[in-house]
């Protein structure tokens, strides 16, 4: 049977996932500050990892909070409401259309970043409010303490990918893993990664000027030339040093590759993946 051409050209995909936790952190007795989760809404997926900040104390607190907040916002962002930049009327002269595409994708981007922006902000304001960490002054004790609040409790990387029908986006903040087929972006800040949170760190406490801080780095792909994808915190990097990264896809159960993956030692940091993979 020929399926009708508005549904022949939609293809599913498959999510899967895994965390672990790295030998390091087994050997000095540290919880796993990583963080995982998909949701997949009406053939969309959703997909999350974060990575808390390996000195701040408490920061698998932040990961799962924030790397929660993130993924349920996503669904609600409405995003099939936008034109895909990817189905401009071809017959626009070239210079024209990828200009169109542009100013399309640049929508979407700033949306998506103001949207996650704003829900972080908001989370982090309800906390430091309910626990009177109000800044009042740059000499207060309640500055310090909400800055030591964030740095413990709060700063996390954050990497999420969304698969539309036709179009998809995928964003990150500090340092991660993002593949897109076969090209692979290892996200290094030196050790330093520029965490959204520090926006909510008063000015003059902040090591680096806050112009220095990047916040997200948002794309926009065709789901059409897409095959697959993976979104990682940086525990994965012993994957890309080994060239190794294709044995993410193609899995039944990922978790199960990441604890045989754990057994041989590869892992020395929590490492943290979601797969996508059109079927």
């Amino acid at each position: 049977m020929t399926l009708p051409t508005e549904f022949a050209k939609v293809s599913s995909w498959k999510m899967n996932k895994a965390m672990i936790v790295g030998r390091d952190h087994v050997m000095f007795k540290v919880n796993r500050q990583d963080f995982c989760e998909t949701i997949e809404d009406e053939g969309d997926c959703y997909g999350v990892v974060c990575d808390g900040c390996g000195s701040g104390a408490y920061t698998e607190v932040g990961a799962c909070l924030i790397g929660n907040a993130v993924l349920r916002l996503l669904p609600t962002l409405n995003l099939q409401s936008f034109n895909s930049p990817f189905t401009i009327d071809t017959t626009y002269e070239p210079e024209l259309r990828q200009e169109m595409m542009n100013v399309s994708k640049d929508q979407i981007c700033q949306f998506v970043d103001n949207q996650i922006r704003s829900t972080v902000y908001a989370l982090i304001e309800v906390l430091t409010r309910n626990l009177q960490l109000y800044t009042i002054g740059t000499d207060s004790k309640n500055m310090v303490e909400k800055v030591k609040f964030i740095n413990d409790y709060l700063l996390t990387t954050i990497v999420f990918c969304i698969v539309l029908r036709d179009f998809i986006v995928i964003g990150s903040c500090g340092d991660g893993v993002i593949i897109v087929n076969d090209d692979i972006s290892m996200i290094d800040q030196s050790g330093s990664p520029h965490y959204l949170m520090y926006d909510n760190v008063p000015k003059e406490a902040l090591q680096s000027p806050p112009s220095q801080l990047q916040g997200f780095n948002i794309s926009i792909y065709d789901t059409n030339a897409i095959n697959k994808i993976a979104i990682g915190t940086d525990g994965l990097a012993p994957l890309v040093e080994n060239n190794t990264t294709h044995e993410l896809f193609g899995q039944h159960r990922l978790q199960r590759k990441f604890n045989i993956l754990s057994n041989q030692k590869v892992f020395f940091d929590d490492a943290a993946c979601v797969t996508f993979e059109k079927v």
